[in-house]
């Protein structure tokens, strides 16, 4: 269990994700890059993003999740089994995209108090936060689960809304939350790299078209 633990945080985050966006976004000087390690480096240690972008007025806030579920959970067709599987482990306590979730909110109250180290230089009412999850294994980047956990965020937010010390924040400047599998990220990566095609857009012109709402 350690073992793939340290894979997943030495090799799916510390590689795969970090380098892949690096990369991305390697031809943008004005760009400002945090992955988590650096975060730890910093001294957030506490539910720190993955990563973390700054492209001019468009935040990009990563949870990575590379993780298994068991066979039985997978083909039980019984949907309170597999949304325990993906939100929960053996304790109940919230693991997997369940603590994504959670783990975005609280790096968005962290964007809107401007507690993120080591970048606080924005104006708040005119940045757009996407909040994305990196998924691992394509199972997970169905548009069915997207949907979900739209919903599951929004619920999130929605008490975020009615706390009098977020009353002056627009949220509708916070997208949709984003299923993205670490494949999709290094298909188009050269494109990215060569600024052909930007994620902040790509995510846009996506919730444009599936429309949740």
């Amino acid at each position: 269990r350690n073992f793939l633990s340290q894979i997943r945080q030495d090799f799916s985050e510390g590689h795969l994700l970090y380098d892949t966006l690096r990369y991305n976004y390697q031809k943008k000087s004005s760009a400002i890059l945090i992955s988590g390690q650096d975060f730890k480096d910093l001294g957030l240690a506490d539910s720190e993003p993955d990563f973390y972008v700054r492209d001019k007025n468009n935040i990009l806030l990563v949870e990575s999740k590379d993780f298994y579920m068991r066979g039985a959970f997978k083909f039980s067709y019984e949907f309170p089994e597999i949304e325990r599987a993906l939100t929960i482990d053996g304790s109940g306590n919230p693991d997997r995209l369940g603590k994504a979730v959670l783990q975005l909110k609280t790096n968005i109250i962290r964007i809107i108090n401007k507690s993120i180290p080591s970048d606080i230089d924005y104006e708040l009412s005119k940045t757009t936060i996407f909040p994305i999850i990196i998924v691992h294994d394509a199972i997970y980047s169905s548009p069915g689960l997207n949907h979900w956990f739209y919903f599951k965020l929004l619920d999130i937010l929605e008490e975020l809304k009615v706390d009098p010390q977020y009353g002056t924040f627009d949220f509708k400047r916070i997208m949709p939350v984003t299923l993205v599998e670490i494949d999709t990220l290094l298909f188009f990566e050269e494109s990215l790299h060569q600024e052909k095609l930007d994620i902040a857009q790509l995510i846009r012109e996506y919730h444009e078209w599936v429309d949740y709402a």
